[in-house]
């Protein structure tokens, strides 16, 4: 979809168009699933080593959303990666993978409230797409309480 591309290229900080765009996978959740997770789709250690983030991802919505049964996220967070990996190295929580696993003590919510944040639910409509940084901390709640179905691109 030329639209979906121009958006991409448009939402990347390097405005690289030359792109490969492919399903990465589909989703399809019931009720009860054990559906509840919380990461970052990024290595924090990767952002502080001033490395530039140049990717985003995508999802797309095949059913309506609801708050109670969607994806959450914490806005606003991504100003402060810095002092957040300063804060998990104190702790010895600092992941060296290709994510940041988020339970425990890694977002306490002393860290949400000291950067002005909260976990928001975002619920999306079915044929929505929802373009996000992967510096921004995202999960879903569980277990699931109704259908749910998505495409991450």
């Amino acid at each position: 979809d030329p639209g979906y591309w121009l958006v991409y290229t448009l939402l990347r900080s390097d405005y690289s168009y030359r792109l490969i765009s492919y399903l990465y996978y589909t989703k399809s959740q019931q009720p009860r699933d054990p559906t509840a997770f919380r990461y970052i789709d990024y290595n924090i250690e990767s952002i502080a080593a001033s490395r530039r983030v140049r990717q985003i991802q995508g999802l797309l919505f095949l059913n309506d959303e609801y708050a109670d049964n969607c994806t959450e996220i914490v806005p606003r967070i991504h100003r402060h990666l810095l002092d957040w990996c300063s804060t998990l190295h104190q702790r010895g929580l600092a992941s060296y993978g290709y994510i940041q696993a988020i339970e425990g003590d890694t977002l306490t919510e002393e860290d949400l409230e000291k950067y002005g944040t909260r976990w928001v639910p975002v619920p999306c409509k079915a044929g929505e797409i929802r373009v996000t940084d992967p510096r921004i901390p995202y999960g879903a709640l569980g277990p699931a309480v109704r259908p749910r179905r998505t495409i991450l691109l």
